[in-house]
């Protein structure tokens, strides 16, 4: 097996810790666009710091709204590689990752499947698994400089109302907020709420759906399932992103 995997760094962060704590390889080359340049400077340091023994290099590639260029910056990096690699292929990462299979026919496919999670190779048409030790939350959000004890915490942001989770059965990270109304126990009295209190939950509310888009700028709108939890009045159900989850009580306003 070729000690060599060439990878790239996409929005969700479980692919890449994934085959670092896999520890089938010795030196790990990925990839990156620079629309996940910060993404890339955070799993550079977190790598240098739990992975010391591992060679990880990390590369910028051209933008993904430029594929032309991708194709043939993976055209002359193959090429100058001179030992056999491997390469992992992502399912959200096929756009940046298919120009270096194409190039590279013959190296050996690497990916990551989960229930349970798994590296699978594929080598001369036999396909191998590898069970992967279970991940913990705390290593997935490392990698982009959080922490969660009862608190998320990236340097001196907390997000108080705010619980993250990983399901290490299906690979999946997940972020879950609270409203305000929840967290104050007065749901049943969102019709009757004065104008004061109205624009105070207006305001709390939006702090917590500003909390969600800056981590969803860290590990990925796609990399993480975001939600919120409880009642939220119309002026904050109307602005929530798609990708935002409202989880409707049953009683909730109209």
């Amino acid at each position: 097996m070729a000690n060599t995997v060439l990878a790239i760094l996409g929005d969700s962060a479980v692919p890449s810790i994934a085959l670092l704590y896999s520890r089938k390889y010795e030196n790990l080359i990925f990839f990156y666009t620079k629309e996940n340049e910060n993404k890339a400077v955070q799993f550079s340091d977190f790598s240098k710091l739990v992975f010391p023994e591992t060679n990880v290099e990390i590369n910028e590639i051209p933008s993904i709204n430029d594929p032309a260029s991708i194709v043939d910056y993976a055209k002359k990096y193959c090429s100058e590689l001179k030992n056999d690699f491997s390469i992992f292929v992502t399912a959200g990462a096929k756009q940046t990752i298919l120009p270096f299979v194409a190039q590279a026919p013959e190296a050996t496919l690497v990916s990551l499947l989960h229930s349970p999670l798994r590296i699978v190779m594929l080598e001369n048409n036999i396909e191998k698994e590898y069970p992967l030790v279970a991940l913990s939350l705390n290593q997935i959000l490392a990698t982009r400089g959080w922490n969660f004890n009862d608190t998320l915490r990236k340097g001196n942001q907390e997000f108080e109302n705010i619980t993250p989770r990983f399901d290490a059965h299906s690979g999946r990270l997940s972020f879950s907020g609270t409203s305000w109304l929840r967290r104050a126990n007065r749901e049943d009295e969102i019709h009757s709420l004065s104008k004061k209190e109205k624009k105070k939950v207006q305001n709390e509310d939006q702090v917590l759906t500003g909390e969600l888009l800056q981590l969803a700028e860290d590990f990925g709108k796609n990399g993480a399932n975001y939600s919120i939890k409880g009642a939220l009045r119309s002026p904050n159900r109307a602005v929530l992103p798609p990708f935002i989850r409202h989880e409707i009580p049953l009683d909730e306003e109209e």
